[in-house]
């Protein structure tokens, strides 16, 4: 577990679950991650301080899991951006073979992956 500050005062708890370095997407084991991808998530990544990648959002969230990570992230008043992985099947996959984590919503604070809406 690792402590993760926002704004000074808010702390999240980084609980990282992984299972053998292994990602299972849907049905299939999936293990590799293209380049141009790879590059578009570290792009977002890097240029952006809180980035939460989600099914919608954060003004329509698609999903009960991205609603709750968005309301949490609203509720510190600190500004973040939002990647809708609804959007590009490649980024949606690709996002969970990055982190080695296997569900969305996934937040980045700082360039870390912090967790999913269990922030």
């Amino acid at each position: 577990n690792k402590l993760i500050k926002i704004n000074n005062n808010v702390v999240l708890n980084k609980n990282l679950l992984r299972n053998n370095n292994r990602l299972f997407v849907g049905s299939s084991n999936v293990s590799s991650l293209d380049d141009a991808t790879k590059g578009k998530i570290e792009n977002v990544i890097n240029n952006n301080k809180i980035v939460l990648f989600m099914k919608g959002n954060k003004l329509f969230p698609q999903c009960g899991f991205s609603n709750t990570a968005c309301r949490i992230l609203d509720a510190l008043n600190t500004p973040y951006e939002t990647v809708n992985v609804l959007e590009d099947d490649k980024i949606r996959n690709g996002i969970k073979i990055y982190s080695s984590w296997p569900t969305i919503p996934q937040l980045y604070i700082n360039k870390e992956f912090v967790g999913g809406s269990d922030i």
